[in-house]
């Protein structure tokens, strides 16, 4: 391992080199050149009057790790000035060290690769399987399936700037009446369909509907890894006034779960008030909610083994807690959710990292199979 005097002690021919050997250091420490999650959003962006959308979550820490180089006119050399490793936040585990931006990029080959494909009727999510087959695996593709379906919406969108061309070709040419302009464009969506019409897509045998099986099974891993990356990467903005309970929502459920908790948290402000009585070590709450006048739920609270009872049973159907338990945390001035509300399956950590892990020493055996896939399927076409 690398110590921060090691560091020091390296030089280098060109800032090129510097910088391709600081990446590789990051990308087997989880970081980069300058961290990924360097700087920190500017807070105009907080501030906006007009948005229309929900804040993107947090991806930056203001974050010191990084690596400073200068050139040293005796040796001409670039040498290390000054070096941070230590960063402010847990580093990106190795099994998702791909996913983070600075690591990604889709080379001439795999657009390439993805036009043809795409010319020929492949589908997108065969594609992608087909090219991991070849790098080897999901991780070694280079890119994730996020950018591959990016490329694909630019290209499309740039076929429809060129498609206006012909509209300015049909003006051009005085075509507007043309029975064969008419014919060619109008009908142009007919075309895919009377291509398939002599074809049958059923009989595909035993072992092909197994290996799609399979297939779908791996596509599925690598999108829940994609999920888990996106949980642990990235940190929601707190728009709430009970910043406390909504943070350690955010610490604990996976962003998806998250959206829906913060909503019972925002639900709070319908929670109206009716009494409150303390009973030994319980304190007995009545409420109403907002607009259902005369029907008060009694909630329980007790203090010694921070224990929430609701009658709605919302937590028992959803699995966290409701609007009226977050209202009782919030008269109690609590700042965690009870455990006892916090169920392990919906936890960010309810899956280790070493089950994704282990996944690394089946790279191979992926790489056959999708290999395989992509030939099978080029095959059928």
């Amino acid at each position: 391992m690398l110590t921060e005097a090691d560091m020091m002690r390296k030089v280098f021919c060109t800032d090129e080199v510097a910088h391709e050997f600081y990446k590789r250091y990051g990308k087997c420490m989880g970081g980069g050149f300058f961290c990924n999650k360097a700087g920190l959003r500017q807070c105009k962006h907080y501030k906006r009057l007009d948005r229309k959308r929900d804040h993107r979550s947090e991806t930056r820490t203001n974050c010191d790790a990084k690596l400073s180089i200068l050139w040293d006119e005796v040796s001409k050399l670039w040498s290390v000035r000054k070096v941070i490793l230590d960063h402010n936040h847990d580093l990106t585990p190795m099994r998702m060290v791909h996913m983070i931006n600075s690591f990604r990029d889709m080379n001439c080959s795999a657009k390439a690769q993805i036009n043809g494909m795409q010319g020929h009727g492949v589908p997108t999510s065969k594609i992608l399987g087909y090219i991991a087959g070849q790098a080897g695996g999901y991780s070694l593709m280079g890119f994730t399936k996020k950018d591959a379906y990016n490329y694909i919406e630019k290209t499309k969108r740039e076929k429809i700037v060129d498609g206006d061309a012909n509209d300015a070709s049909v003006i051009e040419y005085r075509l507007h009446d043309s029975f064969w302009a008419k014919e060619t464009y109008d009908k142009r969506k007919m075309w895919a369909n009377a291509y398939l019409k002599d074809k049958l897509c059923a009989g595909h045998s035993v072992l092909e509907l197994v290996q799609n099986v399979e297939f779908m099974v791996r596509e599925y891993q690598n999108n829940e890894l994609e999920a888990h990356f996106k949980s642990i990467h990235d940190n929601p903005v707190i728009v709430t006034c009970l910043d406390p309970l909504e943070r350690f929502a955010a610490n604990v459920y996976p962003q998806e779960l998250f959206l829906d908790v913060r909503r019972e948290i925002e639900g709070v402000r319908a929670v109206i008030f009716v009494a409150k009585v303390r009973r030994s070590t319980t304190m007995v709450y009545t409420v109403e909610d907002y607009g259902i006048p005369g029907r008060p739920l009694t909630l329980l609270y007790d203090r010694v083994v921070n224990r929430v009872q609701c009658p709605c049973q919302f937590w028992l159907r959803k699995g966290y807690p409701c609007r009226h338990i977050f209202f009782v945390l919030k008269h109690e001035h609590a700042r965690k959710i009870p455990s006892r509300l916090v169920l392990k399956r919906w936890c960010k950590d309810a899956k280790s990292l070493d089950n994704y892990g282990k996944r690394r020493a089946d790279e191979c055996n992926e790489r056959e199979f999708l290999l395989c896939q992509g030939a099978l399927h080029s095959a059928s076409q």
